[in-house]
């Protein structure tokens, strides 16, 4: 969805000053990699509600200026009462694409001492969920929960999310009762500069009597990707998943040592990427819970 794709590229600039929130990486003027895989962050135990808007916002609509490369206030009064308007527009894979093509907008509000309301939509809602944060910028945690709608689909989702400088991590459920589908996903991210990047992740899905779980790592260090994986089916063993001829195309073995049939290898990749895709959008959607916190 390319309203969804555009929201996880904007979502970092999402700002109700016209500033732009602020992560440092761990390393963000160093020269060469890294290279070391840091110590996960704990999770903030402060308790802090989220505030409110500052009342010259309330119901303005604010807009991506190219110019400066971020979010500006307007003149239009459209968004909610008690809260802001984001417009959201069509991306490339790290920026908005020129000239501006608008194609949705979320809206958040305030929802008590401790809570926002967001809605991502564009002639309906994509996104409705509740948001709760604790801490201060850069160290905080969240709770989100909500729901998600595409065409014939609707996921539910529960996830705890916590960010510290560079370092994000998810515990979330997503389910679709329809399909009778469920994931879980343990994640963590850290970003250490623009050369290196360490993630670490639990997946599973479940369809009837059948778990797949997907465990392990995928690095980027100076920029290569290093990949290790391993999959089980029910608990068994099944395939493990290392470097390839390219980050998108990775070496997938069988543990029993028998080729992989041309299914079985899509449904390795599409486990691959939909983890991908679940960690992408929960993290994006917790940006806006630290526009209220205190620096």
């Amino acid at each position: 969805m390319r309203l969804l794709h555009g929201f996880r590229v904007l979502a970092p600039l999402l700002s109700s000053t016209g500033g732009l929130v602020q992560f440092p990486l761990r390393n963000a003027a160093a020269p060469v990699c890294a290279g070391t895989r840091p110590a996960l962050a704990t999770p903030v135990s402060a308790t802090r509600g989220v505030g409110t808007w500052p009342d010259s916002n309330a119901g303005r609509v604010f807009a991506y200026d190219s110019a400066t490369q971020r979010y500006r206030v307007t003149t239009d009064t459209g968004g909610p009462v008690e809260g802001v308007r984001f417009l959201l527009y069509q991306t490339d894979s790290v920026r908005p694409l020129f000239p501006l093509t608008a194609l949705g907008w979320m809206d958040l509000s305030v929802r008590g001492p401790d809570s926002l309301q967001g809605r991502i939509a564009d002639t309906v809602t994509l996104v409705d969920y509740r948001l709760a944060t604790t801490g201060t910028q850069p160290v905080y945690s969240l709770t989100l929960t909500g729901s998600v709608s595409a065409t014939s689909h609707v996921w539910t989702f529960r996830d705890s999310t916590y960010r510290s400088g560079g370092t994000v991590g998810v515990l979330a459920a997503v389910d679709d009762s329809a399909e009778g589908t469920s994931m879980t996903l343990t994640a963590s991210r850290a970003v250490l500069d623009r050369f290196d990047n360490f993630y670490s992740l639990d997946f599973s899905f479940s369809h009837g009597t059948e778990t797949v779980r997907l465990q392990g790592n995928q690095d980027t260090y100076c920029l290569l990707t290093s990949i290790g994986l391993t999959v089980t089916v029910n608990g068994g063993s099944f395939a493990s998943v290392t470097n390839g001829a390219s980050a998108t195309v990775p070496n997938v073995t069988r543990a029993d040592s028998q080729p992989l049939t041309t299914a079985q290898l899509a449904a390795v990749l599409d486990l691959i990427r939909g983890q991908g895709e679940v960690f992408d959008l929960l993290t994006a959607l917790s940006w806006p819970g630290a526009l209220t916190l205190a620096p």
